[in-house]
């Protein structure tokens, strides 16, 4: 009755019915799912509340593709190499740990890892399970730092004059060898007394090297 109320004076009834035709063919046509659709199914649900889990309707699984859905390289121990690993849901291989840095190509320019930190934590699960240890986190090889002994941030001339007295308790340490240089170098650089000089130019200085000390003048 609406298509009939729509159409306008004198159209013929057969057009009319052939137009229905069509649009109820259009309408069958559109409901067949070809892909998979973006909203969820309503099979096996009630008000909106699942009862069972519910896959692709319209993909008929045979052997072959469910062997492909359910066997992964990533879980094949035999063949499982430490440093070229397969990851979840895929079958390329990634070389290890060149996959896990980043990268640079021919132009110089860095790239983000090839593995994101996802597939990154599935290759760390793969190497835990074989027994091997992960080596490439931070504080593999030093012990994480307490958060007590991290360098404070925001402004820092609270605690210079603590890094000061710090440098000269060290610096104490060795005052005493420090004095006792200076001492010498004083010691050698006086000049003779009027002995000293008289026996200097009696003697010559060849000869009372042996019995005058040798004068060291400090070096500017």
């Amino acid at each position: 009755m609406g298509t009939t109320g729509t159409s306008a004076p004198g159209q013929e009834r057969a057009t009319i019915h052939g137009g229905v035709q069509r649009c109820s063919a259009a309408s069958a046509a559109a409901a067949s799912v070809v892909r998979t659709p973006r909203m969820e199914y309503r099979e096996n649900m009630i008000d909106g509340v699942r009862l069972r889990p519910t896959f692709n309707p319209y993909v008929r699984l045979t052997k072959a593709k469910r062997y492909v859905l359910d066997n992964w390289p990533s879980r094949n121990w035999a063949d499982w190499n430490p440093y070229s690993c397969f990851v979840r849901g895929s079958r390329r291989r990634y070389q290890i740990p060149k996959d896990l840095m980043p990268c640079k190509d021919e132009l110089g320019e860095w790239h983000p890892p090839r593995l994101s930190g996802r597939y990154k934590a599935d290759v760390e699960r793969q190497y835990r399970l074989n027994g091997l240890e992960w080596v490439w986190t931070k504080d593999f090889y030093r012990e994480k730092m307490h958060f007590q002994d991290r360098e404070p941030l925001g402004p820092k001339r609270w605690y210079i004059r603590e890094f000061r007295q710090q440098q000269v308790k060290e610096a104490m340490r060795k005052m005493a060898d420090l004095v006792a240089e200076y001492r010498q170098e004083v010691r050698d650089k006086q000049r003779y007394n009027w002995f000293e000089r008289v026996v200097h130019d009696f003697a010559g200085e060849q000869l009372s090297s042996e019995y005058l000390r040798s004068r060291k003048e400090p070096k500017l």
